[in-house]
Parts: C-alpha cells; structure tokens; sequence
C-alpha cells in the first residue's frame, strides 16, 4: 500500500509541476520525487521544489549529471563517468607526460636521471625528455660521440 500512495504521489508531483493538475498539496507533506529524491509543493501555489539524490538535477531529479561537463581533467586528457556512481565521480585518463587525479600534474622524465654517467644535462619536455650534450659532443640519450 505504501509503494502505491508514493508512486500516485509521484505521479500528482509531476502532473502538478507541469501545470495539468489544479489539486493543491495543502499539508506540504514531502512527496515522493524521482531518483530518491524529495519534492514539496507551496500551499496554494504551483510552486514546486526538490532536493534531489546526489548525482541528479533539473526539477524532478530525472536527469542524471555530467560529471565530465566542466571538463575537471586537464591537459586535453579524457574524462570517463564512473559507472559505480553515475552522475557524481568521474576518472582521467591523462594525456602522455602527466599525472595526477585531474591530470595536472606533468612527468619530470629527468627525476630518473636518464642523462647520468655523461657530462650531459637533462631537459624535461611533456612526455619525453632529452640530454644536452656538452659543446663537441652530440647524440641521443647517453650515446654520445664527439662531432
């Protein structure tokens, strides 16, 4: 009995919002709203307000978020919408040469010390690195040779 009073008074919930019913909820009792979310209505009015579940917006609490919308991943890397909590977490697959949680963070290729055991000095870049190599010298890496 209780399922149905709730799903009748989601249904008068969203025939009110929408203007298709005069019917007034004068108690301002909550109301069942969708996505487990809680809609009121003012007495007298065909004003209507829900706090919606995490995840869920618009004023029914049917349309689920888009956590990827503001574009919280950085450095043109991909956002994915986390399908354990749809519509509130997100993951960033991060663009080669970064890191973090939001990808904000760029590799140090150089912290390896990939120049070492040369005279050469290591220039980080975004996803790579390379050695300078001392005047008279050239090469790539560690295999250097004098010109």
């Amino acid at each position: 009995m209780l399922a149905n009073r709730q799903t009748r008074s989601l249904v008068w919930f969203l025939r009110y919002a929408r203007g298709q019913t005069d019917r007034r909820n004068h108690y301002n009792t909550p109301l069942g709203g969708l996505n487990g979310g809680t809609c009121w209505c003012a007495e007298g009015t065909k004003s209507c307000r829900c706090e919606c579940s995490p995840g869920f917006t618009d004023p029914t609490c049917s349309s689920l978020i888009d956590p990827c919308q503001s574009r919280p991943c950085l450095h043109a890397s991909t956002c994915y919408t986390l399908a354990s909590s749809p519509g509130s977490s997100y993951a960033c697959a991060c663009a080669a040469g970064y890191t973090g949680s939001r990808c904000e963070r760029e590799i140090n290729e150089c912290e390896s010390n990939p120049c070492a055991g040369f005279e050469s000095s290591c220039v980080d870049l975004v996803a790579g690195f390379i050695c300078a190599c001392p005047p008279g010298f050239s090469g790539r890496n560690k295999r250097q040779s004098p010109d």
